[in-house]
């Protein structure tokens, strides 16, 4: 559930309302089937983030497709390619989360580094691992040269980092720091989830709801935001109820301060209990933290970027200077991430005691080497 109040909205008090919204969305597609007994309950596993990384290479694969035709290269290859594209960004998106963000825990348990299910991509390191398989598959590709290959690859990559950080807005993971601008994000999904499965055998369903107040607290804007979960009326009374409630938030409490809640706790937890026929529901009110929506800053500008290089190959085909697009993607897209990373949390603890966090850090090489590319003397007559 999501929605957005206005600025100029005030409640009965004369209070003025924070306009933000309320994002709520479950990582898996099909949810209720997750839940359910359908013989279909197979497809609960199906997740945003892997559907979205899936069909960046699916399109991925049409475009090169078309481009390759357009250039009179063999079609075939690209299947190929594909797949050294697929292990080049899995290995290096996972290799680049182990090695450079939690060195010393995979060092230490190095059999994890293969839980890739378990989550942990960067993506410099997918980078990385882009810029080596496409290496290794064009020693042997008579016509594709390496920055011909690679001008090419970059305008899906731009694609793909779109669909990519729209999956990872979805699942609330990366997110922005707080903000009481009007694109403030408060994501519910990670509490909400946190209640639901820490009460799994009690509550039939939960659900958030925007409130009708803001607060301040230690000079940050805040929400309002309730959460109502669900009881059976036949195995439930509203006294049981409500001291499961009180109980169950005062646990949250706890897990406060745990910046994935993206919630504050009242210091007296505001609780409500109403039975609504066969069932009971129970209320707990939180404030809401509104951050920036800062996956979906990067999404667009990668949409962005992937437009403006399709239509400069469009125009140009196969006169475009070799690396010249390459260049500019790594710029462009590493230019910005070294700038929102000034709007996003830090996604590791030892971050927090540097001057530049690890994304702004390997972002620089790359910028320098993308600006080498474009600016670099280079013969006018284009050989592919």
């Amino acid at each position: 559930m999501s929605g957005r109040k206005s600025l100029h909205e005030h409640n009965a008090t004369g209070d003025m309302i924070l306009d933000f919204i309320l994002w709520d969305v479950n990582p898996e597609v099909f949810h209720s089937l997750s839940q359910s007994d359908s013989v279909f309950r197979f497809l609960g596993n199906l997740r945003w983030y892997g559907l979205l990384f899936a069909t960046a290479f699916l399109v991925g694969q049409w475009l090169m497709q078309k481009i390759y035709l357009t250039e009179g290269k063999p079609p075939r290859d690209v299947d190929t390619l594909t797949l050294y594209m697929v292990a080049g960004t899995v290995i290096g998106a996972r290799l680049g989360h182990c090695l450079f963000y939690e060195p010393n825990y995979f060092l230490a348990h190095p059999i994890e580094i293969l839980y890739i299910w378990q989550g942990g991509l960067a993506s410099h390191g997918a980078t990385i691992g882009i810029l080596l398989s496409a290496w290794l598959f064009s020693r042997n590709r008579a016509g594709q040269p390496y920055l011909w290959l690679m001008d090419r690859i970059v305008i899906l990559v731009a694609l793909a980092g779109a669909l990519i950080r729209t999956a990872n807005f979805v699942n609330a993971e990366i997110v922005g720091k707080p903000t009481d601008l009007a694109l403030g994000t408060v994501f519910a999904a990670p509490t909400r989830i946190y209640l639901e499965e820490g009460l799994a055998k009690q509550v039939l369903g939960v659900s958030s709801f925007k409130g009708s107040k803001d607060t301040v607290i230690n000079g940050q804007q805040l929400t309002a935001v309730r959460f109502d979960l669900t009881y059976d009326a036949a195995t439930n009374d509203t006294r049981s109820v409500n001291f499961s409630l009180l109980n169950d938030v005062s646990q949250l409490i706890v897990r406060a301060n745990e910046p994935e809640l993206n919630v504050v706790l009242p210091a007296q937890p505001q609780v409500r209990v109403v039975p609504e026929g066969n069932k009971i529901v129970g209320s707990i009110m939180v404030w809401g933290l509104p951050r920036h929506p800062a996956q979906l800053y990067e999404a667009f500008t990668c949409l962005l970027l992937f437009v403006a290089l399709w239509r400069y190959w469009s125009r140009k085909g196969a006169q475009v200077p070799h690396g010249q697009l390459l260049g500019t993607f790594l710029v462009v897209v590493f230019g910005l991430r070294f700038a929102y990373e000034l709007l996003k949390e830090n996604q590791v603890g030892f971050e927090d005691n540097l001057a530049l966090n690890m994304g702004q850090i390997l972002s620089i090489p790359l910028v320098l080497f993308g600006v080498w590319l474009v600016f670099r003397p280079r013969n006018r007559s284009v050989q592919s």
